[in-house]
């Protein structure tokens, strides 16, 4: 018996209370986290706006949701008719795991739930790679029209960046409207790549951008909880997009990009 047989074969994996179990754990422990930290702001005697407080956990709960509908239209791109709700609920319980351990587990999370649901092995996988790419390039895209000027390095002197920050601007938004048709144009070429994936184009198209919007809400969110501490002008929004986008995809790099090994 192979691994993966074996695996699959544990009868504890198919336990629905004990799935329901460990997401009510992983739930806990976020909202542990969130009591640890919200105390330490009220012993630093930091002044709160609730308003915008909430107004941020609605900008964070659209981006999520934003993420969930991106997902369903990912799937539904390749061909697999995935119901909205249970494409939320994936997404969902996903993206909880990876304020725990990291981005390698809310990747494996969707996968193994995806799988779950009756998903075709080789369509999960082609939705991950493909939403990772359009998260990537749209972060990207993100980041560079947010650049802020403030950021040039010192050694450049008076050299201007904008000729060069228009073209990362086209550029990035050109690749990331043109990957879904150059992603259909190569499955279809070389059927091997993924054998009985069909990917239809537009729909990937439109995940691409519900994946845009979820960046810019989540961007949004983060404006408004800093804007609940101090006072803040709408001005600085491009410098709180660039700080997010520029940290999520550090992040998403330190799962892509292989570590060297020292001798």
């Amino acid at each position: 018996m192979r691994l993966k047989e074996r695996v699959q074969s544990w009868p504890w994996l198919h336990n629905r209370w004990l799935r329901i179990g460990v997401q009510a754990l992983v739930v806990l422990f976020c909202l542990l986290y969130l009591a640890a930290n919200l105390r330490s702001i009220r012993e630093a005697q930091v002044p709160l706006n609730w308003g915008w407080v909430a107004l941020s956990e609605l900008c964070s709960i659209g981006s999520v949701l934003a993420g969930a509908l991106g997902w369903w239209l990912m799937l539904g791109a390749l061909g697999q008719p995935l119901a909205w709700g249970e494409a939320a609920r994936i997404h969902v319980f996903a993206n909880l795991a990876k304020y725990l351990p990291g981005y390698a587990w809310q990747l494996l999370g969707k996968a193994y739930l995806t799988r779950q649901a009756g998903v075709p092995g080789r369509a999960v996988a082609a939705a991950m790679i493909l939403e990772l790419a359009q998260l990537v390039l749209g972060g990207l895209w993100l980041g560079a029209l947010a650049w802020p000027g403030t950021l040039v390095p010192g050694w450049l002197g008076t050299v201007s960046l904008t000729g060069w920050l228009w073209a990362a601007r086209i550029g990035l938004l050109l690749i990331l409207a043109g990957l879904p048709f150059a992603a259909a144009w190569l499955l279809k070429r070389q059927p091997k790549l993924a054998p009985d994936v069909r990917l239809m184009p537009w729909r990937m198209l439109a995940a691409g951008l519900v994946i845009v919007l979820g960046w810019l809400l989540l961007s949004l969110s983060y404006w408004v909880l800093g804007a609940a501490l101090r006072p803040l002008s709408l001005d600085q929004f491009g410098l709180f997009t660039f700080t997010l986008a520029a940290s999520m995809l550090i992040g998403l790099a330190v799962l892509i990009v292989p570590g060297r090994r020292s001798s």
